[in-house]
Parts: structure tokens; sequence; C-alpha cells
């Protein structure tokens, strides 16, 4: 060994813990962590931590195997004393011969299941008869050989010492058995096996007993200040190149980075934000804005249905939307010609979109100009994938102002996903039953690499408004928040980064410098 290297490993050793030191000292051959633990008499956990540090250090390696323990129950360990109960009926019956089997419980003090697991051991094993005799009127059980060694194969499992004794002497059909019968436990354990790496030997040779024990300083306390402890003592080398464990500190889930990002975004062009229940009655999650009772999206296969019914707003605004649904009152519509019913405008149901926040507003009362919009949890009964989850967040826009038109909406659905780094959206006209015209907005999905819906939105129809007496048109979309966090950071699926097949090392490690921006 040259010079260089000698100090070298001299200085990895001064560098050690203590606890370090008198690991390393101690493991001259392999040894597992609870071996270790017996041998220098401190508990398994501080063997378990220190090796952790000596393994970064590649001074150890740390090898895991599974070892299948069989143990006794505490059934077991009183078979083991008084013998099974098929042994106990054997030895009776060398004696006596036979014995009536309604006998067996009273005469050996067993019970009624171990009375008739022995007599089944002992006839499918072929050491007994059971003969019912007529004249006597019940059944009678007969030693018929007397060669016990299917007994004592047991009984040398129960009695071996070690597990690996009771592993040899019993195969796994007689194993699966006694488990079987609750006499043993199969116990599976993970061992940890310490070995020397050829560093480790090397700077072990710098570890004598008295380097191992000796009292190091290892951390400055105001104590050993004050009062001058530190003269004559040691102080340990610290080697701030040696890989560390990295800790992960509270942060925002990335989805919640999206949710202030867009926040922020509709706050700087001009817009306020609203809240409303996640709990909605039909009327304001359906009626309230021109949806029909018997349209599709409010089958049980869409929406999540409550328990119990809500309350309906004013009778006022309640027969405007009724004449509006039935006959189209005097916008011009004809309505949807059939009857409006109360009681399906009352049920409770989780909110399938924000837009219910926007028509409580309206129901408050409105005047233009006003930009508003809103972020909230919604539901829909959809299967998950990629694109897809029953659960996820909805941003609800819309700007009421004299003048406005289909360009405008174009306008600001551009002007915000260019703000958040989305240069490439295309529109595409589409149908809502409460809006016209209506568009949906697509974005290039990086990773999936085709284009992605992640929005739908239009100017509502008159019928819409008329209850609300609200004469100028209104820009209106829901965005999907989930889809844009996914086109944000380029993950594949939005179960990346939401639900329990989230990726979390992802949502411990992601950076702002991920996103497409």
């Amino acid at each position: 060994m040259n010079e260089e290297g000698d100090s070298k490993q001299k200085q990895i050793a001064d560098m050690l813990s203590r606890d370090e030191r008198t690991l390393l000292a101690a493991l001259s051959t392999s040894h597992t962590v609870q071996a270790l633990a017996d041998k220098l008499g401190v508990e398994p956990v501080r063997i378990a931590r220190n090796s952790l540090w000596l393994e970064n250090k590649e001074l150890i390696r740390v090898e895991e195997r599974e070892v299948i323990n069989y143990e006794l129950t505490a059934m077991g360990d009183v078979y083991t004393r008084k013998g099974l109960p098929e042994r106990q009926l054997f030895n009776y019956l060398l004696d006596a011969n036979e014995i009536p089997s309604a006998d067996i419980r009273t005469r050996l003090h067993i019970s009624d299941k171990g009375a008739n697991i022995a007599t089944g051991v002992l006839k499918k094993a072929g050491l007994i008869a059971i003969e019912k005799r007529r004249d006597e009127g019940r059944s009678i059980v007969t030693l018929v050989n007397r060669d016990d060694s299917l007994l004592k194969e047991k009984e040398n499992v129960l009695s071996a010492s070690g597990v690996h004794e009771r592993r040899e002497a019993g195969d796994e059909a007689l194993l699966k058995e006694l488990i079987k019968r609750g006499i043993m436990a199969k116990k599976t354990d993970n061992i940890r096996e310490l070995h020397l790496t050829p560093l480790g030997e090397r700077v072990r040779h710098y570890i004598t007993s008295e380097a191992a024990a000796e009292e190091i300083i290892e951390t400055v306390t105001k104590d050993i200040l004050e009062k001058e402890l530190w003269e004559g003592m040691r102080f340990r080398k610290y080697d701030i190149e040696s890989p560390v464990p990295a800790i992960d500190g509270g942060r925002k889930h990335p989805l919640y980075w999206v949710i202030d990002l867009v926040r922020e975004t509709f706050l700087i062009m001009g817009f306020r934000e609203v809240e409303g229940p996640w709990i909605e009655t039909a009327f304001w999650n359906m009626d309230s804005m021109f949806v029909p009772q018997d349209h599709p999206a409010r089958d049980v296969q869409d929406t999540f249905y409550l328990r119990g019914e809500g309350t309906l707003p004013s009778d006022d605004l309640v027969q405007r939307v009724k004449r509006l649904q039935e006959d189209g009152w005097d916008t011009g519509s004809t309505g949807y010609g059939i009857a409006w019913d109360e009681r399906i405008a009352k049920k409770l149901v989780l909110r399938s979109h924000t837009t219910a926040v926007s028509y409580r507003m309206f129901a408050e009362g409105v005047k233009p100009p006003l930009k508003v919009f809103s972020i909230g949890r919604v539901f829909r009964n959809e299967t998950p994938d990629k694109l897809h989850l029953p659960e996820f967040n909805q941003i609800e826009g819309f700007v009421l102002a004299e003048g406005l038109h289909l360009r405008h909406l174009m306008g600001y659905l551009n002007e915000f996903y260019t703000l958040l780094g989305l240069t490439n959206v295309r529109f595409k006209p589409t149908y809502n039953p409460y809006t016209e015209p209506s568009m949906e907005v697509y974005a290039l999905h990086p990773t999936l690499n085709r284009w992605v819906e992640i929005a739908n939105s239009g100017i509502f129809r008159p019928e819409a408004r008329r209850p609300y007496e609200i004469k100028e048109n209104v820009l209106a979309w829901g965005l999907a928040l989930e889809r844009l966090a996914g086109i944000l950071f380029g993950t594949s699926s939005i179960r990346e980064l939401i639900g329990h097949e989230c990726d979390l090392e992802f949502i411990k490690r992601y950076s702002k410098r991920q996103l497409i921006l």
C-alpha cells in the first residue's frame, strides 16, 4: 500500500463517528444486524442506522435475504408438553386396544374438535378402525397398527429447537398440516447481513479497540464551549464530500402550483375570483342554464346523485326557468316542449361543472362590465384514463359587457393560454345546450403528441340569460385544469399528478424549470 493510500484510509477512519468505528471494528466477518446488536449490547435499530452510513461510504456491503420461519403457536406449546391429540389417543389404545368414539373427549380430557382430529388423523394413517356395533348402538375405535412413525415425525418438528431444524424435520405437507391446525405459524423475515468491502477492510486496519472506544467531540455545544470541555479532546473530522440521503421537505403539490399560476394569470387579466358549493341542486347544476331535464348528462352514468333533496330559489325565478324549459317564454324559442318537473330540479348532486357558480351570481344580479373566474372541484362518473378522472378541477369564467361576440371569446382564451406559454391553440365548433355559438379549444400535448381538448366555451344563449334579465352577450368557458397541468409538465397521464397511481418521486422533486413555458 502506498503512502497516499494509507493516508486516505486513515483520514476516512478519523472521519467516522464513534458508533461507526465500533461497528466496523466488530465486523471481522459477516454478521446479521441482530447478531451484531447482541455482540455489542445495543438495539438493532442502532446497528441498522449506522450500517446505512457505512454503506454510503462504501465501507460495508448490505445484503438482504428472505428467511421463512416455522414457529410454535400457543396451542403448539401446549401440545409439546401434553402431546398431540392423535398421540394421546394412540397411547390410550396401546393399553386399552379400543374405545367408544363418544367417550374419547371425556377419557382423554380433550375438546370435541381435538377428538375428531385425532380420530381422523389416525384413521387416515391406517392405525385405527371404526366399527359400528348395532347391538351396542355405538361406534367403537380399535387400534389395528402399532407403527407410530408418522406421529414421531410430527413430534420431531414440534420438539426441534431451531427454525432450520424444524424445516429439516418436516416436509412441506407435514408443515402445511400443522399450520392449518393452528399448531405452527409460518413467518417470513427479512435478514440483513453486513459484509466488509475491500476498502472497509483496509480502513478497519486503522481502528484499534482503543480508537473505537475513544471519546471524541462530534457536535459542538454551548456547554463544551463555556466549560472548555474541548481541552484535551479530539474533534471528529467531517467528510463534506460523502453522499447523503435526500431529505424531502414539505412543498406545494404541482397541481396546486398550476392552480396558483392560473389564478395569477386571470388576476393579471383583470378578472375577480368567486366560489360556490360542491353539493348543488340539479336546478343550479342543470335547469338554471337551460339544460333540459331529459338530457343524457343527467343520467347516473354521468352524474353523481346524493340522497335527499335541496331547496329551490325564489318562486319567481323558478317559474321563469319553468316557462323557458316548456315553451321558450318570450324569447322566440320553443323551449323543449316537455313538462318541467320540480322534483327533478330539487335532486342533490355533486356538481358536474363550475358553471353553477356563474348562475348563482346571475341570480343575485350582475351589471356590465364584469369579468369573473372560479377554480373548483367537480365530479363526473368517468372511467379513469390518461385524460379523465371522476374527480377533477375546472376553471370557470365569464365576461359580461356590451358588444361582445365570438372573436372576443377567442381573444380572451388565446391571451390566457399565451400567458401560460401555450402559443399554439386551435378552436373547433361544437354544441352545448346553453351556449350558441360554442367552441372547443385544443392544444398539442408534448408527450402524447396529439391535440387534446383543454376547454369548452361559447356565448350564453338568450334562453340561458332571460330569467336573469341579462340583455348583453356573456362570453363563458370551462377549462380543464388537470389536462393543462399535464401539458405544462409534459406528463403522459394526469394520473401521474394526482390519485393513488401518482408518481411520488416526481411530486417530491418536480421543478418549475420542467414547464414547457
